[in-house]
């Protein structure tokens, strides 16, 4: 199995200026822990028709750490503009795709030290797909909407889940450019996505070790998102 040398982390965001601080700075603390054993990471945001300081605040985390950079555009798409960040990061580096992994979260979420030494364990175990599972932001949560979905997210004992979420995935390159990339969709890309890793015969693995803390809003960015999935969960 040829190891990974390279690592894209794709974020797009619309309008995400109060909460992208603290997930550019979660998604830095997990690429020290990598880079310290080589490994090339390329962190790229994604400001999709903003009308806030999102580029901005890229712009000026990208004068302090390189690692990060900024692509912007109006694709009006959680989908597309995380196929927009992607490959702008895939055209960073000239790591075979076999040999670079990427994983993606959202700008409203923090990912633990350990995201991306986790995924490149499992993919260092075979598995060219990686979905985890989310956690909310407790502090962040109305508690009717977080004890909803303390009983309603199901998360079985051994290690495995049901769950596929854009905040929470990583697919080797080669297996993302056979499937030819995001699918080109304004909601549930990373459903559909996954769905053509399955289809295509892809081992893929939906494991509670990887995991990432998200926001408990139920106004979010994207129609049909999350947040409408918490809104309706609490209503329910």
């Amino acid at each position: 199995m040829s190891p990974i040398d390279r690592v894209v982390v794709a974020v797009p965001a619309h309008d995400e200026a109060d909460l992208l601080p603290e997930c550019l700075g979660s998604i830095l603390h997990a690429a020290a822990r990598v880079e310290a054993g080589g490994l090339d990471v390329s962190v790229v945001v994604a400001a999709d028709a903003c009308t806030d300081g999102t580029a901005d605040i890229v712009r000026s985390w990208a004068g302090a750490a390189p690692q990060v950079r900024l692509v912007a555009g109006s694709w009006r798409s959680a989908g597309l503009a995380r196929a927009a960040a992607t490959e702008a990061g895939l055209r960073l580096g000239a790591a075979p795709m076999r040999r670079t992994w990427i994983a993606t979260t959202d700008a409203d979420s923090a990912v633990p030290a350990g995201w991306l030494a986790t995924q490149l364990r499992l993919a260092a175990d075979g598995w060219v797909g990686v979905a985890g599972i989310v956690r909310l932001a407790a502090e962040m949560t109305e508690p009717h909407t977080y004890e909803q979905f303390l009983r309603t997210y199901r998360v079985p004992g051994n290690g495995r889940h049901a769950h596929v979420h854009g905040a929470n995935l990583g697919v080797r390159g080669d297996a993302y450019a056979d499937i030819g990339g995001w699918a080109p969709v304004a909601l549930a890309e990373d459903h559909a996505t996954w769905n053509e890793l399955v289809r295509r015969g892809h081992p893929v693995i939906q494991s509670t070790e990887s995991w990432v803390w998200t926001s408990g809003r139920l106004a979010g960015r994207a129609p049909g998102g999350f947040a409408d999935t918490l809104a309706a969960a609490r209503v329910a």
